[in-house]
């Protein structure tokens, strides 16, 4: 299975990108930053990092569709000031 994380560095969504990977799932993560997955580069395929609330990540309508293409599920934990 592939499931897109929207947010998935956050202290929140690390734990559950964590928790996919062990159950053997193909994950993405849509965030702007590695934050709490910084060792975890390797096994996850990343979207939108290194923007910031105004470019990147779920502001960015091109990022969005290019991480949800082909995934089997979406968790939206993405926060935007």
């Amino acid at each position: 299975m592939k499931a897109l994380v929207a947010g998935g560095g956050g202290f929140i969504g690390s734990r559950l990108v964590r928790g996919l990977l062990n159950k053997n799932w193909f994950v993405r993560v849509l965030d702007v930053r590695y934050g709490e997955l910084i060792d975890y580069r390797e096994k996850l395929e990343f979207f939108g990092v290194r923007g910031d609330d105004l470019r990147g990540g779920m502001v960015d309508k091109d990022i969005v569709r290019q991480a949800v293409r082909g995934v089997d599920g979406v968790y939206h934990l993405a926060l935007n000031w």
